[in-house]
């Protein structure tokens, strides 16, 4: 295999969906002590699941839509039990082609991921599986510290809710269970919020325009393109065997080690002739340098993210969307509780708003419900390698 590989990537825009979950989970959810129990209940009920439980089935299903318009969607969840687990991932784009997939299955002996996509899997055996304590953090409850750093992180968010003490209500109840849910708006939202919005895209943005540099399209299809016209050479191929073993005759070197130093001496010459290219441009913008080792300039990151990322929307696009003073908009979210205590359902929308530089308005939503159930009954899936090809 090659020294080394970089890649150009773009990141989908889980940005935001992260920051809006942790806002809504970290502040309005944490709201109203008085109205039912309902911020009591709820807390209790989400610390039973992370610090007690080690027998649950969690389904989810996530979604992101940039100005009205789905960007791309999820499914998530598993079986969870002390010794074992079964687990899977499932993303989908904006037109609803799946782009990743995986499932799982462990063991107390055993570890098996299983791409559905392509029919293939890949297995550990003697790699056990095990909440050794006994919850899904994996803290240790009788640790002194432990219980420091959760009764922390309790007052920290009774300290951030503010005045939204009033807005969970009680929406349904039955025999066995009680549903809660909030609804928040601009205005109700903490400032601190805001503030951390603001310190976060304009950090962001303020990055994004001094970005510039050397970018590639295919770092190892333009090192190889670079070495067969430069030097003569030809590293388009790998001098192992199946076994690991370094091939002498298929390098064309002697050695290993003259392998590698002729592969360092013409990365580095590779390095300094496009650094001589951008230093030629006052080492300002961005030079694309293609598979085929040719290469465009471009006077700003923003001309080369719009010019290369044409068909999407690249991370940094995201930020300079919504500006440096984004606010959540809106923010709503139910929960279903047992009155054993048990997490049984959450639902959470949440969207964030913000101005780009033509004063042009633009929102970000997401979407989120998750599903529990079977505590104390949960028996994971186990892996059949009918008709399966293992890697």
């Amino acid at each position: 295999m090659k020294k080394f590989q970089f890649k150009q990537k773009r990141h989908f825009v889980t940005a935001v969906c992260l920051l809006v979950g942790l806002m809504v989970l970290t502040t309005s959810v944490y709201a109203n002590y008085d109205n039912a129990n309902g911020y009591s209940n709820y807390k209790s009920a989400v610390k039973n699941l992370l610090l007690s439980t080690d027998n649950v089935t969690i389904d989810g299903e996530f979604g992101f839509y940039l100005d009205g318009e789905l960007m791309g969607a999820a499914e998530m969840g598993g079986k969870f039990a002390k010794n074992g687990a079964s687990t899977y991932e499932k993303e989908t784009d904006k037109d609803g082609l799946v782009s990743y997939e995986r499932q799982t299955f462990s063991g107390k002996d055993s570890y098996v991921s299983y791409n559905p996509q392509n029919n293939t899997y890949y297995s550990y055996e003697n790699r056990s599986y095990e909440m050794s304590s006994g919850n899904f953090l994996g803290v240790d409850m009788d640790d002194e510290m432990s219980q420091r750093l959760i009764r922390f992180m309790e007052l920290s968010a009774d300290l951030v809710v503010g005045d939204l003490k009033n807005n969970v209500v009680l929406t349904s109840e039955d025999e066995s269970s009680l549903e809660y849910s909030i609804a928040v708006s601009r205005n109700q939202m903490p400032e601190i919020i805001n503030a951390g919005l603001s310190l976060i895209f304009g950090s962001m943005n303020q990055s994004y325009d001094n970005r510039g540099g050397i970018y590639y399209e295919d770092w190892m299809a333009s090192f190889d393109a670079f070495a067969e016209k430069e030097f003569g050479v030809d590293f388009n191929h790998d001098p192992w065997t199946d076994e690991g073993e370094f091939d002498v005759e298929a390098s064309g070197y002697d050695t290993e080690e003259e392998y590698w130093d002729a592969y360092d001496e013409i990365q580095n010459a590779q390095w300094e002739y496009y650094d001589s290219i951008y230093e030629d441009y006052g080492h300002e913008g961005v030079v694309y340098v293609k598979a085929d080792n040719s290469y465009d300039y471009y006077e700003t990151y923003e001309e080369y993210s719009k010019a290369v990322y044409s068909s999407d929307i690249d991370e940094y696009d995201m930020y300079l969307m919504f500006g440096n003073e984004p606010y959540i908009e809106n923010a709503k979210m139910t929960a279903k509780i047992s009155k054993s205590g048990e997490l049984l359902g959450n639902s959470i929308e949440v969207t964030l708003a913000g101005y780009d530089k033509n004063g042009e308005k633009h929102t970000a939503t997401f979407k989120g419900e998750a599903t529990l159930k079977d505590y104390g009954t949960t028996t994971p899936d186990v892996f059949d390698p009918e008709g399966k090809e293992q890697e």
